[in-house]
């Protein structure tokens, strides 16, 4: 889970994602505000091979992205809030 105006989001998706992702990954957006996704400071998304999908907004979502959630069988193995960008313990290749 990220969202689109977070530079720890970003940095995560650029150091561990812009070459491809290396399993198959699901990226969800967090909105900005209960009134919807923010139009102004997003940031590009580096991750080519990523999947996208949006929480639906109205909601106020009070976590603290990037969260990460590493899935083996079906089974999540690994979830972590406010995730490091550069040195993520939620990541199987990278631990």
């Amino acid at each position: 889970l990220y969202s689109r105006t977070c530079e720890h989001c970003h940095e995560l998706l650029m150091d561990h994602f812009s070459l491809g992702a290396p399993v198959p990954t699901l990226l969800v957006a967090i909105p900005e505000s209960t009134r919807g996704f923010a139009e102004e400071g997003v940031l590009p998304n580096p991750c080519p091979d990523c999947m996208e999908l949006d929480l639906p907004t109205g909601t106020e979502w009070v976590i603290t992205p990037p969260i990460v959630l590493a899935l083996e069988d079906g089974v999540v193995v690994c979830a972590v809030e406010g995730e490091d960008p550069h040195a993520p313990a939620c990541l199987p290749w990278h631990r």
